[in-house]
């Protein structure tokens, strides 16, 4: 799976599963995207029941910011194979990156009904709780609760954690965010979300130094890829995007309701 997903940190290539964000010399470009369906496309029209290469379209459509292609491919591949968690979490993510929230939840349901110890599914749809309730505190104990599911199913997914320390964040249980956040970046060294977060949580505490200790983390990670710039550019808006998410997640008025 190839999906920049900012609400799991996770950037993967299809073809070899490793980790690309950070990856020095990456081709990540939307021309990637089309070679990728270009060869997707091939692999369909060989084997048109083929419901994972649907999926692995609909994945790469979702990066194009198609997703009523995305939409098209992950019902076509339920059409195949109905039976397939993975074909409803992707739509899933699909409806929630379109705001459809509702139907995300319906779908990441249907997923781990499928599949229960699906822990991706879960840190997803806790996500879509929290949105689907306008960052009201009912859909943060709904989410607290699919993410502490996911860390029982999976306690080496940093996202959880880290997700779970922004739950924290918003309910101001600083003390509960660091601890997870600190559990997130044992997992994920090289992560630098998670030092942002918790950086924040450090100076929402009033521990300055803490605080300015993660931020410069921060810093070290983005200056090694200076001689890169279009990596450079792609991580600073992620920034940008997980700044202006986080600062919704935790302070949205709506979650003091």
């Amino acid at each position: 799976m190839y999906l920049v997903l900012i609400h799991t940190g996770v950037v993967t290539d299809q073809r070899d599963n490793r980790p690309i964000l950070l990856r020095r010399n990456t081709d990540y470009s939307r021309d990637y995207f089309d070679d990728l369906i270009s060869d997707i496309n091939r692999t369909i029209r060989q084997n048109p029941s083929d419901a994972n290469a649907y999926i692995k379209r609909g994945e790469a459509n979702i990066n194009k910011g198609y997703y009523y292609r995305a939409i098209f491919d992950c019902t076509k591949a339920i059409k195949l194979d109905s039976h397939n968690p993975l074909a409803y979490k992707v739509r899933g993510y699909t409806y929630y990156r379109d705001d459809d929230y509702d139907l995300a939840i319906t779908d990441y349901t249907k997923a781990i009904e499928l599949d229960p110890d699906f822990a991706d599914a879960y840190i997803e749809r806790g996500t879509a709780y929290i949105a689907e309730s306008d960052y009201d505190l009912a859909g943060y104990d709904l989410a607290m609760a699919d993410y502490t599911k996911a860390i029982e199913l999976d306690p080496d997914n940093s996202s959880a954690y880290m997700f779970r320390g922004l739950t924290y964040g918003a309910k101001d249980d600083y003390d509960g965010a660091i601890v997870d956040y600190t559990q997130a970046i044992k997992l994920d060294p090289n992560g630098f979300s998670a030092y942002m977060f918790r950086g924040d949580a450090y100076e929402r505490k009033g521990d300055k130094v803490r605080a300015k200790a993660d931020y410069a983390r921060v810093t070290a990670e983005l200056n090694e890829f200076l001689p890169y710039p279009d990596i450079v550019a792609l991580v600073a808006s992620l920034i940008i995007a997980v700044i202006l998410f986080c600062l919704h997640f935790v302070d949205s008025p709506g979650r003091r309701k």
